[in-house]
């Protein structure tokens, strides 16, 4: 780019070169912003998101969680401890973060799913909210989308406030 400035008779500085690869990105980026998320300052610039940690696990493991959720099973309180001990080890692994690992262990001390679930509405429920606790920079998803795009089982509001209330879950850290 300096050479092509310069042959055509323009001086130009690091600052300048700078500034021009900034704009360029930005241009890249707001055309299609997913093409920018290994870019965490382009991302944030174009969408307005925070600078949350990368895990390159999580969606994965979102779309796991709610899909073991859309089945009803005898043994909700099994189901949703060992989904907690996947996302235990894939938070605390290699491509983990310490931070997010911390937050987690909050989380299950404050309302430990083997304590607080009784039923698949209580799980359910369980997961929705720790999901939304846990998206950082990210506003809060309504239950009723959740379960509308995984098929659950629609509650009403106050069915949803009583089990969020029940446990625990309206004061997450």
């Amino acid at each position: 780019m300096r050479a092509f400035l310069a042959t055509n008779g323009y001086k130009i500085t690091d600052q300048d070169i700078a500034v021009i690869r900034n704009h360029a990105r930005l241009q890249y980026c707001t055309a299609e912003p997913s093409r920018c998320k290994g870019n965490r300052t382009a991302f944030k610039q174009v969408t307005g998101k925070s600078d949350a940690p990368d895990l390159p696990f999580a969606r994965n493991l979102w779309q796991t969680i709610n899909a073991a959720l859309a089945t009803d099973t005898e043994v909700p309180v099994y189901l949703s401890v060992q989904l907690a001990a996947l996302a235990s080890h894939l938070i605390h692994g290699k491509d983990g973060c310490e931070k997010c690992g911390e937050h987690w262990e909050e989380i299950l001390s404050h309302t430990p799913p083997s304590e607080s679930i009784k039923s698949m509405d209580d799980a359910r429920i369980w997961w929705w909210s720790v999901h939304n606790a846990t998206r950082e920079g990210k506003g809060e998803t309504p239950y009723l989308v959740v379960a509308r795009s995984w098929k659950w089982p629609e509650l009403s509001a106050e069915a949803i406030m009583e089990a969020v209330t029940r446990m625990g879950l309206d004061t997450l850290p």
